[in-house]
């Protein structure tokens, strides 16, 4: 579904992805790991157009897309959830959630996507007339997820998705994200809560400095004596 060959960014002079290639196929969670700085927000950005790569292609449904607009992307289907959540706080929860249709095969689909979205999340359904700088951070990310879901993802980007929320929530985003899959959407997760992410994940890749450092099956790496000490700390 997504293909990744070699991409290489630059900001200035500086570089800050040499050469990474991964892949994601249809139905699968892939988990990208990594320390702060390690260049996981360059590659998601770029993956979903926000930085063009100086080298390398991106491919997704067999279709070039590193040279598309960010818009063009979303509408085949291919999603990011921020980690900021980038929430319009003055605007109702439901408000918020319709703006994730703005587009025409989207827009088609609200009605059903709407149901989607609240048979996840029960209490965004109470709270749908609630302005969403109101709500826990919980809460809000359940809407920033939400609205990416009314875009009728194929392939869903979630970038630090527990990042903030309490260990109870944590669990329930997990949960979420897998039900999401097993719907049929692809997921890329990128996630400083290695264990978990690594538990529901059908394989990772560790970005270090720009490169890939390591990839496989994701219960092979959480064997792995150097992901087990660098980043659980066991």
């Amino acid at each position: 579904m997504l293909e990744i060959n070699g991409i290489e960014v630059f900001y200035g002079d500086y570089q800050a992805l040499f050469g990474v290639e991964a892949t994601v196929a249809s139905a699968e969670i892939v988990s990208l790991l990594g320390a702060n700085g390690a260049g996981k927000t360059t590659t998601i950005n770029t993956i979903c157009g926000f930085i063009r790569p100086r080298a390398g292609t991106i491919h997704f449904d067999n279709t070039i897309i590193h040279k598309m607009s960010a818009n063009k992307i979303v509408e085949k289907g291919l999603i990011q959830i921020p980690e900021e959540r980038m929430l319009f706080p003055d605007m109702t929860v439901l408000e918020n959630l319709q703006m994730g249709a703005y587009l025409g095969r989207a827009r088609k689909k609200l009605a059903d996507s709407m149901d989607w979205v609240y048979g996840l999340f029960p209490i965004l359904q109470k709270r749908q007339s609630q302005l969403a700088g109101t709500l826990s951070g919980g809460e809000q990310q359940m809407v920033a997820i939400g609205r990416g879901l009314m875009s009728l993802p194929r392939l869903l980007i979630l970038d630090e998705p527990s990042l903030g929320l309490a260990p109870m929530l944590v669990a329930e985003v997990f949960q979420v994200i897998q039900k999401i899959n097993q719907e049929g959407v692809a997921i890329l997760l990128v996630e400083q809560n290695v264990h978990q992410s690594l538990k529901i994940s059908n394989r990772a890749y560790l970005l270090e400095n720009g490169s890939i450092a390591m990839e496989g099956r994701a219960s092979e790496l959480l064997d792995r004596d150097y992901i087990r000490e660098s980043y659980l700390g066991i």
